[in-house]
């Protein structure tokens, strides 16, 4: 006969064995995303992630790993999301996951934001004290990014000078420091902080493209072109033992082509210039919108409307904004204030040549939103007065033109009494 029990309660499952099954789990589960992250298998290792989460939520390493995780697969607004579900005791923890994931997603002020709110508290930092230096760098790039050069560049400087061994294992570093200098307009001071804080300008591809833009920011167009040259050559070496095809090197290397061209187009070699520009535009690439766009504007510039491949420029240059005229966000993101209102410019001009004047008036509408919020340099209202009044006088609105031109020359009065 089969034995029953006699009205009592099943026996209790063991909980103690239930807890060690768990804690095998983890293990072995723990092991797999070392591995994992150590090869570089973001989508494995977010899967595991996921899997380590579900035996133990809120658990610091494996929110961690799923959140690199994401922002390697470019799933920005999903490690951002990961980031914020994290329990509050967790959380001070990720504060560099956060800020660098909401600066991959293009949020630079919220990113901001979130380094400047827990720069100061201890609680939320005190798990977090090991990557204090990669916040301050990424504080740092946020700030370049945001256009406060010359803070970003400060703030590199004191890294140099606080930490000088611990900056010169990170070759960003420096590289990034050149680049703040330049773009706050202290080029002529790059040479001497770098031998200052003891890096050589030939250290990297990379700097010494950084360094010829300084060069050419002073007007040192030999030493630009041998920095630039340099970059190439040393970049074509670096970026091939990195097992690039020659198309990935070409895309890596389009900043340097650009300024070669700009270095020749300035040094009166219109020939190379426009060589150089017509290569970078024949790379067509799709990572680098803004190096693209600078090339486009400048061999614009060259060319005009109506030379030799004038009109396919132009075409491109349409294509560098949206049907309201503003400049796509690809475009805008990593081009800089004077950049910015250049295309603009440019587009509005080249339209009006070719006659394309609603789309013109779009840029122009485009151009005037960027002065009216402080974005445009003081110069681009006299540009944009002469585009203003040129397509008025194109509309037959002659009256039209001179109250923009008046307006222009009231304004500026204004300003240079203040």
């Amino acid at each position: 006969a089969d034995v029953m029990f006699g009205g009592g309660k099943p026996p209790a499952p063991d909980k103690a064995a239930a807890a060690e099954s768990v804690d095998a789990s983890l293990d072995d589960l723990f092991s797999r995303l070392r591995d994992a992250t150590s090869r570089g298998a973001h989508k494995k290792a977010l899967r595991i992630s996921e899997s380590i989460l579900s035996l133990a939520p809120g658990d610091p390493d494996a929110t961690r790993c799923a959140v690199v995780a994401l922002s390697e697969l470019a799933r920005h607004d999903d490690a951002i999301q990961c980031v914020e579900d994290a329990p509050a005791d967790v959380l001070g923890g990720l504060t560099f996951e956060w800020a660098y994931s909401m600066y991959r997603a293009g949020r630079v002020a919220d990113a901001l934001d979130v380094l400047d709110a827990t720069e100061g508290d201890a609680d939320l930092l005190e798990e977090d004290r090991g990557s204090a230096s990669r916040c301050a760098q990424l504080r740092a790039q946020l700030l370049y990014r945001d256009g406060r050069f010359e803070e970003s560049a400060r703030m590199y400087e004191k890294m140099f000078e606080e930490h000088p061994a611990e900056m010169a294992k990170v070759p960003n570093v420096a590289v990034n420091l050149a680049a703040s200098l330049v773009a706050a307009g202290r080029a002529s001071e790059l040479l001497a902080t770098l031998k200052k804080f003891v890096v050589s300008p030939k250290a990297s591809f990379e700097l010494a493209f950084n360094v010829a833009c300084a060069c050419v920011s002073n007007g040192n167009l030999r030493d630009a072109d041998e920095y630039l040259a340099l970059a190439r050559a040393r970049g074509e070496t670096t970026l091939a033992d990195e097992e690039l095809s020659p198309q990935e090197i070409e895309d890596e290397l389009l900043p340097v082509t650009v300024q070669r061209a700009y270095a020749a187009h300035l040094g009166g070699d219109v020939d190379a210039a426009t060589e150089g520009y017509r290569a970078a535009i024949a790379t067509k690439s799709a990572s680098d919108a803004a190096t693209v766009a600078v090339a486009v504007n400048n061999l614009l510039t060259i060319v005009g409307p109506r030379g030799v491949g004038g009109a396919e420029a132009i075409k491109k240059m349409e294509k560098l904004s949206d049907d309201a005229g503003t400049l796509r966000a690809d475009v805008a993101r990593h081009a800089n204030e004077e950049q910015r209102s250049a295309f603009l410019a440019n587009r509005a001009i080249a339209l009006l040549h070719s006659n394309h004047l609603d789309r013109c008036r779009e840029s122009l509408s485009a151009l005037k939103r960027e002065e009216e919020e402080g974005r445009s340099l003081h110069h681009d209202a006299a540009r944009v007065a002469l585009i203003d009044a040129a397509l008025c006088m194109r509309n037959r609105r002659p009256a039209d033109a001179d109250a923009a031109l008046a307006r222009f020359v009231d304004g500026r009065g204004a300003t240079d009494a203040g």
